[in-house]
């Protein structure tokens, strides 16, 4: 079933309107929703979860952007993605209560509401925060830098930046996560980003005078 939900997320990205002219936000989105439900895989194993929804529900959690989404509705785009998906699992025969927990999980992870009722579990809660696991992972630090086109900018826009940033995890750091798997993974994460920017600030303030 995996595999099957592998091709039909590649499919429907390969034959998204959308991203007909944005080969590299579709690789993008394709790419981010099987690193997600690599680290929702993860989760499921140490958790004790069934993975195979866990995974379903962390391959499908973003399907809504290759069928596009308004402007005023991106908040949405977890319930959006739940009623494009639920086609799809039910061509797969699952048991209903199984769909509606896949699309429950999908439903809620971008602001923990859906918009129909489903039984919420542990379970349900990881591909949200496998979502923000992969956020906040090394790949985002790069992504981060060019969208703020870190290199074009002066020493002191430089310094700024990363001063936020670093405010910024620091507050991130203690978030609370649903399962120590998830929770552990967190703040490897957070204090990994933590370290790279401490040493980027280090870096900078060492480019404009001798200290």
């Amino acid at each position: 079933m995996i595999d099957e939900a592998i091709k039909h997320l590649r499919k429907v990205f390969d034959d998204s309107e959308v991203f007909k002219d944005h080969e590299k936000e579709k690789m993008y989105r394709v790419e981010h929703s099987l690193r997600v439900a690599n680290l929702g895989k993860q989760i499921a194993l140490q958790e004790g979860y069934n993975v195979e929804n866990v995974v379903l529900a962390c391959l499908l959690h973003d399907i809504s952007y290759a069928y596009g989404i308004p402007e005023d509705r991106h908040i949405d785009h977890g319930r959006l993605s739940a009623q494009y998906a639920r086609p799809f699992l039910k061509s797969l025969n699952l048991e209903k209560k199984r769909i509606e927990s896949i699309c429950g999980a999908i439903a809620i992870h971008v602001d923990d509401e859906a918009d129909f009722e489903f039984e919420r579990t542990l379970e349900t809660e990881v591909a949200g925060e496998a979502d923000n696991l992969d956020r906040f992972d090394v790949y985002r630090i790069y992504e981060i830098l060019e969208w703020k086109q870190f290199s074009s900018l002066d020493s002191l826009e430089k310094k700024k930046l990363v001063l936020e940033t670093i405010e910024r995890l620091t507050r991130y750091l203690e978030v609370p996560l649903t399962s120590s798997t998830a929770q552990n993974l967190w703040k490897e994460r957070i204090q990994f980003q933590l370290q790279f920017y401490q040493r980027l600030l280090n870096q900078i303030e060492h480019s404009t005078e001798i200290k």
